[in-house]
């Protein structure tokens, strides 16, 4: 909806997805933080990357990944339904 209203958003959101690619533990291991590393958990990202990438590794994920995965999903739908809701009567004007 945002991308439907304002037309700088696409590349706004192109570039915060690169840099988060790069702060989330994707391509570096999550102890390669040091003395950050209990920082890990208040990044949402690392949650849902926890949870598909321990199993393929081999190990369990860490216990906190899937309640916070869990949590920042309800929130995120919660929170996006609320914007439709009162939103969408103008959807067909943005477009």
């Amino acid at each position: 909806m945002l991308s439907a209203r304002y037309r700088d958003v696409p590349p706004i959101v192109v570039s915060f997805v690169q840099v988060v690619f790069f702060v989330t533990p994707i391509f570096w291991p999550p102890e390669a933080l040091g003395i950050w590393t209990p920082f890990l958990p208040l990044n949402p990202l690392f949650a849902a990357i926890d949870v598909v990438r321990a199993p393929l590794l081999g190990h369990a994920p860490l216990a906190y990944s899937w309640s916070a995965l869990v949590i920042v999903t309800a929130l995120g739908c919660l929170g996006t339904f609320a914007i439709f809701v009162k939103f969408r009567p103008r959807i067909a004007y943005w477009i």
